[in-house]
């Protein structure tokens, strides 16, 4: 997790809530909560808010490699 303090540092960010994750990924806003209680999505705090970089998020899908997928609400497993 990292903490945003800088509002300079905002005007060069996409920045996500976890609504606007959960519709880029495609999934529940459950399962985004989920992954950033598991710390597996990369996230950061801005006061007090649980905020995304799209450009981490998007780094983080690209190191997925090939054949993982959501297998439900709980985990990520490889496919079959």
């Amino acid at each position: 997790m990292t903490e945003i303090t800088e509002k300079s540092s905002l005007e060069c960010m996409d920045i996500l809530n976890v609504k606007e994750t959960s519709c880029y990924l495609r999934c529940s806003q459950s399962k985004v909560y989920d992954m950033v209680t598991r710390n597996v999505i990369p996230y950061a705090k801005l006061e007090g808010r649980i905020v995304f970089i799209k450009t981490d998020v998007m780094k983080w899908l690209k190191t997925l490699r090939a054949g993982i997928v959501l297998a439900d609400e709980t985990d990520m497993q490889e496919a079959v």
